[in-house]
């Protein structure tokens, strides 16, 4: 029963466009970010970028859930 219901769920939500559009934005933004970032004034690993950058990879991925 339960199988039933997750595969009926999981075949609705990937029909859904807005599914693979939030999908494509978790995965191209976390690629993207640090190409935003200056990188002639710090660099792209360190403390400070790395924290930035999760902490708005976090918060997208809030406003999605």
């Amino acid at each position: 029963m339960v199988g039933e219901v997750f595969r009926f769920e999981l075949a609705y939500a990937l029909r859904r466009p807005a599914t693979w559009v939030y999908a494509a934005v978790l995965l191209l933004v976390p690629f993207l970010m640090p190409h935003a970032i200056d990188g002639a004034s710090q660099l792209l690993n360190s403390p400070d970028a790395v924290t930035n950058i999760s902490a708005v990879l976090g918060g997208l991925g809030m406003l999605v859930s």
